[in-house]
């Protein structure tokens, strides 16, 4: 099921923080528990909790209930759903595929 469709009913994503997965989750502005295996994700994740878009967690060791409770805390918390707000707004503007397309082009035709 392609993620894009799932997260059109979703009140909040839980994912590794692949970069793919948290452009998905902001352009549909979606809060997100990040539990993050890698360098790039870590980063996504900090990136995440920095503009207080969701929640970092380890996943090693997590059980059920504090998964409930990072849920629960992402749902109740204004200031995370007024900024996946913002971000959703933000990416509805943009087309990075035509900018990064644009980009290549100037700097290919200028090499």
């Amino acid at each position: 099921i392609p993620g894009s469709q799932v997260l059109k009913h979703a009140q909040v994503a839980i994912h590794a923080g692949g970069n793919g997965t948290v452009y998905q989750v902001l352009k549909q502005g979606v809060p997100a528990v990040v539990a993050p295996y890698n360098n790039d994700q870590r980063i996504n994740a900090w990136l995440i909790k920095k503009h207080r878009l969701g929640l970092p967690v380890t996943a090693q060791g997590l059980t059920a209930d504090q998964l409930k409770l990072l849920v629960n805390t992402l749902l109740r918390d204004p200031t995370v759903r007024q900024n996946v707000r913002s971000f959703k707004k933000l990416l509805s503007t943009a087309d990075g595929a035509t900018s990064a397309a644009e980009a290549i082009t100037n700097f290919l035709s200028t090499s």
